[in-house]
């Protein structure tokens, strides 16, 4: 009777703490994806659902980096970033970067669900 009481004790152990651990390591990586972006000035467009920063500009992820910036736009919807002239541009980590032979836009776009960078 005791074995089996003790067997019992290990399995809901063991189920138990997997479930904790599990839940700890979403958070985490949810944490890993934060994005921190500041200027001088911002404004929000609740019916095109953006953001808009200006003057010295900073983001900072997991992901990529960059400073003083002209302007940044935020579109919540589409999870694109859309970056002009930035400084001190560093790309850290992402899971495509493409640069088109011919430059279409004058800004940089990065899709930061997908975490690919458009040059």
């Amino acid at each position: 009777m005791k074995k089996i009481v003790t067997t019992i004790g290990v399995f809901v152990l063991l189920f138990v703490s997997q479930n904790v651990f599990s839940q700890e390591k979403a958070s985490i990586a949810q944490e890993a994806n934060e994005l921190f972006l500041n200027g001088e000035t911002s404004t929000k467009n609740v019916k095109d659902n953006t953001i808009v920063f200006k003057g010295n500009v900073s983001l900072q992820c997991k992901s990529l980096s960059f400073e003083k910036a002209d302007q940044v736009i935020l579109h919540k919807n589409t999870n694109v970033i859309k970056i002009y002239n930035p400084k001190n541009l560093k790309i850290i980590s992402v899971n495509a970067l493409t640069k088109p032979q011919k430059k279409e836009s004058e800004f940089i776009t990065y899709n930061f669900k997908e975490n690919t960078v458009i040059l």
